[in-house]
């Protein structure tokens, strides 16, 4: 999303990418686009470096504020690379 004039920015006091590392021990969970949402409702995720499927309630990565709010991250909504 590009900021306008009309967007106001204020520093917070921290942010945090949150991510879930998978048991292989070499890479993070991502959202599966390619796998349908029906077990339990939760979020199918494979692994980036053993393409291991999991599921979660959450989507994963995503943004912790001041260490109390958790936000899903559009790029993981829309099945994106983060880059580290």
């Amino acid at each position: 999303m590009k900021l306008t004039e009309n967007h106001f920015t204020r520093p917070l006091k921290s942010a945090l990418l949150v991510e879930y590392r998978c048991e292989c021990g070499e890479g993070f969970y991502r959202v599966s686009q390619d796998h349908p949402i029906t077990r339990h409702n939760q979020i199918p995720h494979l692994c980036t470096s053993c393409n291991q499927l999991v599921y979660f309630a959450a989507p994963y990565p995503f943004v912790r504020v001041n260490n109390e709010h958790d936000f899903v991250h559009w790029q993981t909504l829309r099945g994106a690379n983060l880059k580290g």
